[in-house]
């Protein structure tokens, strides 16, 4: 059996990489509609989920600035959808991979997200 499929009292393993903080971050980006504001559901060091009220095409590239608590300055990032969101157990959205992200910007991110999971 494949570890996505579920049976009643089975545990199901996750197939992401990493592990996905549930944390509620502000994002602003082009692409997200009238809107260019919106949060994160959860993040990782290499994408997040975000809710949205309209859902940017598959593979549309982003430009987004995301705003870590306790940091000044956001986090300026270029991202591509790379999932509509249909699960129903989330809140209406789309996944963001991260690109091309800068050395700087993926150490904060890296160790904002590890600190919070910790934390849970």
């Amino acid at each position: 059996m494949r570890t996505d499929e579920m049976r009643t009292g089975e545990i199901v393993l996750e197939r992401r990489k990493t592990y996905r903080l549930p944390v509620r971050v502000p994002v602003f980006a082009d692409g997200f509609g009238i809107d260019s504001s919106t949060v994160t559901v959860n993040l990782t060091a290499g994408g997040m989920y975000v809710e949205t009220r309209e859902s940017p095409p598959l593979h549309a590239s982003l430009e987004l600035s995301l705003c870590l608590p306790g940091e000044a300055a956001p986090l300026e990032l270029t991202g591509r959808v790379v999932r509509n969101g249909n699960d129903p157990k989330e809140p209406v959205g789309v996944g963001i991979e991260f690109m091309a992200v800068d050395r700087h910007a993926h150490d904060r991110l890296t160790h904002f997200v590890s600190g919070m999971g910790f934390m849970r």
